[in-house]
């Protein structure tokens, strides 16, 4: 996000605040493997 609006309108801490409201409202989670990564959840 950094690269694709720039350091003066997004920055890291805001870009993880951003992915924490998305993990703690559930519309994505930490998946594991091989490495971490946020995906969508599974449905169902």
């Amino acid at each position: 996000m950094i690269k694709k609006f720039g350091e003066d309108n997004c920055d890291k801490k805001l870009c993880k605040q951003a992915i924490r409201s998305l993990m703690d409202s559930g519309r994505c989670v930490y998946n594991y493997v091989g490495g971490s990564y946020i995906a969508l959840p599974p449905k169902g």
